[in-house]
Formats: C-alpha cells, structure tokens, sequence
C-alpha cells in the first residue's frame, strides 16, 4: 500500500499524494560521488551503512561495497544533511531505511546487521521518527 485517499478528503488526499510522489522521485535519484578519478557515483537510497577505517569509508550498499579514501566526518557533512542518514558512532553511517529494530543502545539493519550507539547520540530516536514522518 502506497497511499490511502479518502472519498471524504478526496482533493486533500490527492495533493498529498502528488507531493509524496515527487519528494519519492527526487529521494531515489539523489547521489553520492564514490570515486572522482572514475566519475562513480551510487544512489543514496541504495547505501545501507557507511563504515570508516582509518582514512578510508566503506559504503556498504544493497549490491556492493565501495571504498572511498575520506574521512567519516566529511561523510558525515555530506549525507547526514539528508533525513534518511545518521552517525551513530564515530565509526558508522546508517541509513534509516533499512532500520529494523532501533533503541537507545542499538540498532539492528535489515542485512541482520546490529551497531553499538554512542552515548552522544542521544536523539536517535527522535530523528528515526522525524525519518518515518517524512517518509508518510
């Protein structure tokens, strides 16, 4: 189910529905330059969690892994201005679409991955459900 439009609220339903369609289409082709030297980019809906290593990130995605040699803070700076995206640990990236099971301490992925939350990241919760209200 994608959307319910209501006979009573009928034009209300439809304009809302229309503005959901085009904040979708615009969420599904935004992207992320994984490598300058090769002109690669992946679509951030795609990325499930980002991982940092030293000097380099790995962009776990719904096909693949990326390696990008930057630091998690410029990561950071780049996706978390989108909704979708969080730092829960000075190590990892998790996009809040592929959130199963969430919590002050942890947070379990659909890929069965579970991470650690740091203690700074107190409003976890709170931005998960900023996600989910954006996303209706």
């Amino acid at each position: 189910l994608y959307f319910f439009i209501r006979k009573t609220s009928y034009e209300d339903d439809l304009e809302r529905l229309f503005i959901k369609i085009d904040k979708d289409q615009a969420e599904n082709h935004k992207q992320y330059l994984v490598d300058k030297k090769n002109n690669q980019y992946i679509n951030l809906k795609d990325i499930i969690y980002v991982q940092s290593h030293r000097n380099t990130c790995t962009f776990y995605t719904t096909d693949n892994e990326y390696v990008q040699y930057t630091t998690l803070k410029k990561c950071s700076e780049e996706l978390c201005s989108n909704v979708a995206f969080y730092k829960i640990n000075s190590y990892t990236i998790i996009n809040f679409k592929y959130v199963i099971k969430i919590n002050n301490q942890s947070v379990t992925l659909m890929n069965s991955q579970t991470f650690n939350v740091s203690r700074k990241s107190k409003d976890i919760i709170e931005k998960y459900h900023a996600y989910r209200r954006y996303m209706q």
